[in-house]
């Protein structure tokens, strides 16, 4: 079931409280960016917020569950966890997709000013796709296979 928010212009949206409890901070990242997207009309501010929060939950939470690491061993970049979780095959190629997605516009937004609303409102939609996933699998020990 999906909780939705609805902001002062009357737009609904999806919340992300439904993480707050094994990732809150990802939450509080993720409803900031739907409002830097619906209230204050920033894609690039929302497209910033969503690449941080799904960086910190790949190498906070997703990490460390699939690819146990030597805690002494250098914290690998958000694109090289992303490409290592490609490669040990556990998590669906489409939830790998969505976190390259995120990845890539965050990028643009970050080093080229990017700000297509498009582009914003498919971040949200896909780190929604990410969490939905995450949450089946972390907390109710869904199936993570392809």
């Amino acid at each position: 079931m999906e909780n939705k928010t609805v902001n002062k212009q009357g737009e609904q949206y999806a919340s992300f409280n439904f993480v707050r409890f094994f990732a809150p901070k990802v939450a509080e990242d993720l409803n900031l960016a739907e409002d830097y997207l619906h209230i204050w009309n920033d894609p690039h501010g929302s497209m910033l917020k969503v690449r941080a929060a799904i960086e910190d939950l790949v190498a906070n939470h997703i990490v460390v569950r699939e690819l146990p690491m030597n805690q002494s061993a250098p914290k690998p970049s958000f694109q090289e966890c992303i490409e290592l979780l490609g490669k040990k095959g556990t998590i669906p190629k489409k939830v790998i997709q969505s976190m390259e997605y995120i990845r890539k516009r965050g990028n643009r937004a970050n080093h080229e000013r990017w700000d297509k609303l498009y582009d914003a409102r498919e971040c949200l939609k896909q780190a929604y796709k990410i969490l939905s996933y995450w949450e089946t699998v972390s907390l109710f020990g869904g199936q993570n296979n392809n």
